[in-house]
């Protein structure tokens, strides 16, 4: 790392940098050198013989970027080594990066932080972290709303060489805020043209989502977990106008966009643009949402303000911004502003903003009330004051999957039952003084000859089928998974109210290993308190893609019936 750092001064300067780092070194222990120390003994030197003398300062942040690379690699909520102006928007910066260079204590992470914190001084930073040359910031308001949020985690993963190197790679963060629970994905995928690129952009997109787990759980990636979840960074997809990618007649290429980029055809640059190839084939991302790029295309440009394209790359839309919403909440947010800033003068991309209004789940409005639809408080009231309880019981019947794929294999499938919060469907009751847990499913088998209706064994407390074995398209005709919801409050509206809001069930498709653990093929994601909320007695059809780290595994359909039952019966 400091061998390559020396590129960039003269043979002066080397020798300067040795006796400064000799000098540091000789008031600490040999085993006490680090990386560290020559960074600030490199900084000094920066600071003192180039600032004045015009050396670019991007070039002087990315050489303290790679020098500082070791101090932050240490976590999680750190502020990264990316150079602190280039890519958060904040202009009017030189000064201060050169004063702070100036002082050999200062990092870029703490630059950047104090930069947000001056712009932005009615925010806290909610998340803060740094991966390599990667970086994601939450920021909220300060005051009250800071309080509500909680379960905040982060993770990250690398996808540069080897998987290894942090130049590429994604950041995940999640939090719930009045019982929605956000996440953020900020990805650096990889670069450069032709279709083999284009597949690794897709296979980064899915590692990311499988090793960076936030949320309820390990078994599902953020983008299950999550009520909405906005994808945004260098995606590096490009503009492919068809065929085969040939390097030797790309310069025809080039042309070809940058016309199309100079007559401002945003509809046919949109429509070649990868990232649409990859959300419509289901390469990556499935289930997510983005808006069209009606404005030119963010890469490659001159580090100037306004839009000028360097030659040796086509432009491309390689920044962008997507979201995905649960089941049933995709009309909770409202996208209100997507656009580049082309102000923006000290990187080759321009920067892209979105703004998004989002509503918070609330309580339901209405559940089901024995025949009746009625108010959340009104249905408490009506089961607190009846001589009978009245427990919210639901059923899945006509279950069936087409076109599953897992890892080139014919698996052994069933279906588990997942809630969050767990307690609505998982709970824990004590037999002879051992604790165990207690499943709700029932398989019912219904034959011409006979009535069979039996209970199967459940997964980890949770409701499950059976298993069909050896096919890609199971098929439980005649089965169902009959299901109470637990834990109810008896007497306390409000309270119904608030542990069925944001409830979610995860239906899991399982692959049922025999000689191994089982595994999990994909998931769909049901929005629980739509179920409970809605009159069901009819039976509604759910048909919806089985997901896993962004990509579709197969199609699942069923349909879910809601009854309130009494100790008599059915209400």
């Amino acid at each position: 790392v400091i061998e390559r750092s020396f590129r960039v001064f003269d043979k002066e300067d080397e020798k300067e940098v040795e006796k400064e780092v000799n000098n540091e070194t000789m008031k600490k222990k040999k085993d006490k050198r680090s990386k560290i120390i020559r960074a600030v003994s490199i900084k000094k030197i920066i600071s003192k013989r180039h600032i004045q003398s015009g050396l670019n300062e991007t070039v002087l942040m990315r050489i303290t970027q790679t020098l500082y690379s070791a101090d932050h690699t240490k976590a999680s909520n750190d502020l990264g080594t990316e150079p602190a102006a280039v890519h958060t928007g904040l202009g009017g910066t030189v000064d201060t990066v050169v004063g702070a260079l100036k002082n050999p204590t200062t990092s870029p992470t703490t630059i950047l932080a104090a930069l947000v914190k001056k712009r932005c001084p009615s925010y806290n930073f909610l998340v803060n972290f740094q991966r390599g040359e990667m970086r994601l910031q939450v920021l909220v308001r300060k005051g009250a709303l800071e309080k509500e949020i909680k379960d905040v985690e982060s993770n990250a993963v690398n996808t540069g060489i080897g998987s290894v190197l942090a130049n590429k790679g994604g950041i995940v963060t999640s939090f719930t805020l009045r019982k929605t629970r956000f996440s953020f994905l900020s990805a650096h995928l990889e670069a450069h043209e032709g279709e083999a690129h284009f597949l690794g952009r897709c296979s980064d997109l899915a590692d990311i989502f499988s090793k960076s787990r936030c949320g309820p759980g390990t078994m599902y990636d953020a983008s299950i977990t999550s009520h909405h979840m906005f994808v945004c960074g260098d995606l590096n997809f490009r503009v492919n106008l068809g065929g085969k990618w040939d390097a030797e007649k790309s310069y025809l290429h080039k042309s070809n966009v940058k016309k199309l980029t100079d007559d401002k055809d945003w509809d046919t640059l949109n429509e070649k643009d990868e990232l649409r190839r990859a959300l419509e084939q289901g390469h990556c991302l499935a289930g997510f949402n983005t808006l069209p790029c009606m404005f030119p295309p963010t890469f490659k440009v001159e580090r100037k303000k306004g839009i000028v394209y360097q030659e040796k790359r086509s432009p491309s839309y390689t920044d962008r911004i997507l979201w995905k919403s649960a089941h049933g909440l995709g009309g909770n947010v409202v996208p209100l502003a997507y656009e580049p800033v082309l102000s923006f003068s000290t990187s080759d991309h321009k920067p892209v903003r979105g703004a998004f209004s989002i509503t918070p789940n609330a309580p339901p409005d209405r559940l089901l009330c024995g025949r009746r639809r009625c108010s959340t408080r009104d249905s408490i009231r009506t089961m607190r004051n009846s001589m009978f309880y009245r427990d919210v019981h639901f059923m899945m019947s006509n279950m069936k999957i087409t076109g599953l794929r897992f890892k080139g294999q014919t698996p052994d499938t069933y279906i588990l039952l997942v809630t969050d919060p767990p307690e609505v469907l998982k709970q824990e009751k004590q037999n002879n003084g051992v604790k165990i847990l207690a499943g709700t499913a029932i398989r019912t088998m219904q034959t011409e000859s006979e009535h069979e209706s039996t209970k199967y064994r459940t997964w980890k407390g949770w409701p499950r089928s059976s298993t069909i074995e050896n096919t890609n398209h199971p098929d439980w005709e005649g089965e169902a998974i009959k299901c109470a919801i637990q834990n109810l409050p008896e007497d306390d509206p409000d309270q119904v109210a608030k542990k069925i809001s944001g409830a979610m069930l995860y239906i899991t498709i399982m692959n049922d290993g025999i000689t191994s653990a089982d595994t999990v093929i994909g998931t769909v994601a049901v929005n629980l308190e739509k179920i409970l909320s809605e009159n069901f007695m009819q039976g509604t059809g759910v048909f919806e893609p089985i997901l896993r780290d962004g990509k579709s595994k197969g199609m699942f359909e069923c349909s879910i019936n809601v009854v309130w039952m009494s100790r008599r019966g059915l209400c």
